[in-house]
């Protein structure tokens, strides 16, 4: 049960920080992410809407949260951001 819990809580930190940043710059930063992963809007969609950002994706989207609201979206294992 607590593994499943990590990886539910995993799943929805982006969902979560997109709900809480600031009005307006929700555009920007999916803008953002779609370009510098060199994603589809499509699979931004799943996974603002849930789906599970892979690993290699982490590094890339918090640099960009950092950079737009000095703020990281996944925190690591243990507590590391």
């Amino acid at each position: 049960m607590f593994s499943e819990t990590k990886i539910i809580n995993k799943m929805t930190q982006l969902q979560e920080f997109i709900e809480n940043m600031p009005h307006g710059k929700a555009d920007e930063f999916r803008n953002r992410v779609v370009s510098e992963c060199k994603i589809s809007q499509a699979l931004f969609r799943l996974w603002r809407n849930g789906l599970k950002v892979p690993e290699k994706y982490h590094s890339t989207i918090n640099s960009i949260a950092t950079d737009m609201f000095g703020a990281t979206v996944f925190i690591e294992e243990g507590g590391k951001q």
